[in-house]
Parts: C-alpha cells; structure tokens; sequence
C-alpha cells in the first residue's frame, strides 16, 4: 500500500511539473516568448454561474469574440475553472506573481469581468 501511495505521488508530481511547463494561449505557450514578461487575465462570470472562463492577453492581436486570447487545455479547447481564486492560484504555479486586479460589469448585462495582472516569477 506504501508503495502504491508513494508511486502515485510521483506520478503526481511529475504530471504537475510537465503542465506546469506550458501555458497556451491560442496555441501559442506563452512561456516559451522571450522578453514576456506581463499577462493580464480576464474572467468571465455569467450571473449566478458558478463555471469561470478566462482570456490571456500578452500583447498579442485578438480576433472578434477573443479567439487567439483563450487559455486552452492540452486538446486545444477552452479551460473552465470554478472561481477567480482557482484561476490566480493556477498562474501563481505556472510560474506567474500576481500584481494587481480590477473588476466591471459588461454594460446592460449580469456579466462581471475581473481582471488581473501578473508578472512572470524570476524564481
């Protein structure tokens, strides 16, 4: 049982270490531009949702309706997350020191947009 717990955790850690590695943002990795060195996020909350969707900008140029901004899983499709909090404690472990944030709402809606700014970590 030891030994099936402590291979586990292994496993574990290795597969952190690997996603750790990479951020893809419209299938670019961000960590792999040079002289990036601030991203700002935005989330997405509808209503009473309780699902977050997030845009990554870097700088890059956008297309309508944030396509070329979406953080993205290894399958290329859109990440969900259950709170704000998941998404900074996420960046903070991809490598990424939280800055600053704000937040609004989208004119005539329920749609609340928070944003942060983060810087990459020297570590």
């Amino acid at each position: 049982m030891k030994k099936l717990l402590l291979t586990f955790a292994i496993s574990l850690v290795f597969s952190i270490t690997s996603y750790a590695q990479s951020i893809n943002v419209g299938g670019v990795d961000i960590n792999q531009i040079e002289g990036l060195q601030y991203i700002k996020i935005s989330t997405f909350e509808k209503g009473f949702s309780s699902k977050i969707y997030i845009e990554v900008d870097y700088g890059q140029q956008v297309c309508v309706g944030g396509l070329g901004s979406r953080f993205e899983d290894e399958d290329g499709k859109d990440m969900i997350f259950n709170s704000t909090i998941h998404v900074c404690n996420l960046f903070s472990e991809l490598g990424w020191q939280y800055i600053d944030s704000d937040f609004y709402f989208m004119e005539h809606t329920t749609i609340r947009i928070n944003t942060f700014i983060f810087k990459r970590s020297n570590e």
